[in-house]
């Protein structure tokens, strides 16, 4: 009982840590990045550049792929003890 709730328990963990990266950059890219001048105070700009660049949201995607997937084989990596 006490080891299938430690494998079950390690198995949860890892999950919640493989999605810690690709919350925190989807936090970071849903905030409303947004500057009114004073001519224009109901028109706002988005500033940040995920918003602007033509392949911003390519980008981001690859980007957090790329950091869940380092995350995930650091943790591989480290729960085999090669660390």
């Amino acid at each position: 009982m006490d080891s299938s709730l430690n494998r079950l328990l390690t198995v949860l963990t890892i999950i919640t840590a493989a999605a810690l990266p690709a919350t925190m950059i989807s936090g970071y890219a849903g905030m409303n990045f947004e500057t009114a001048d004073e001519e224009h105070p109901g028109q706002a700009d988005p500033t940040d550049p995920w918003l602007t660049w033509e392949y911003g949201w390519e980008s981001y995607f690859i980007i957090t792929g790329m950091v869940t997937l380092l995350f995930l084989y650091y943790i591989i990596v480290a729960a085999r003890g090669l660390l």
